[in-house]
């Protein structure tokens, strides 16, 4: 595995994304709930570990956006994150609220919490914007190679998407964000 902070080349950072392109090879795995057998969740551990350049942010996104599998959102997330790309914030900013019927429920000490795909969107424009998660009443709870975020309730759930659509328009013509070129991305919000 490779360590955080490593250099690397072009030429890994492409076969890293490469693998995200292809089909899950290790389904047995995923369904024995072994992800790190699944070289589509490795590819995406290992981005999020050595920082990709900017330039791999719009085809993570659209990869997280059209992913079947719930459970790399976490990955996904890492490896955004670790971007530290400015164009991904307004281009998530559309997104906030429209993917809500992909997730789960889970039970995180004594109490439960439901989790969405958006809930990592949120997340990841607080990590880009450096905005601390509980003031938006986001529960993260993170393992070694796990991430849940979610909210305790549907209400706040709305009301910390509502928060940030309002964060963004007092923000959107303030550097770095003003005359921001656009993410180019294939995925429509």
């Amino acid at each position: 595995m490779i360590a955080a902070g490593l250099p690397y080349s072009d030429r890994v950072v492409d076969l890293l994304c490469e693998q995200l392109a292809g089909k899950d090879e290790n389904a047995d795995a995923l369904i024995a709930g072994d992800i790190t057998a699944n070289l589509k969740w490795l590819a995406l551990d290992t981005l999020a570990k050595i920082g990709p350049p900017k330039r791999v942010a719009p085809l993570l996104l659209d990869h997280m956006h059209r992913d079947p599998e719930f459970f790399r959102c976490h990955a996904y997330t890492r490896a955004l994150v670790a971007t530290r790309d400015p164009r991904l914030v307004p281009a998530i900013v559309v997104r906030l609220g429209k993917n809500l019927n992909k997730g789960s429920t889970v039970g995180d000490g004594g109490k439960t919490y439901s989790l969405r795909m958006d809930d990592h969107y949120l997340y990841i424009l607080l990590q880009l914007t450096g905005q601390p998660p509980k003031a938006y009443e986001l529960n993260v709870s993170a393992s070694n190679r796990n991430m849940l975020l979610g909210f305790a309730t549907d209400e706040a759930r709305t009301a910390a998407y509502e928060k940030m659509r309002t964060w963004w328009a007092e923000h959107n013509d303030q550097p770095p964000y003003k005359d921001l070129d656009p993410l180019p991305t294939t995925e429509q919000p």
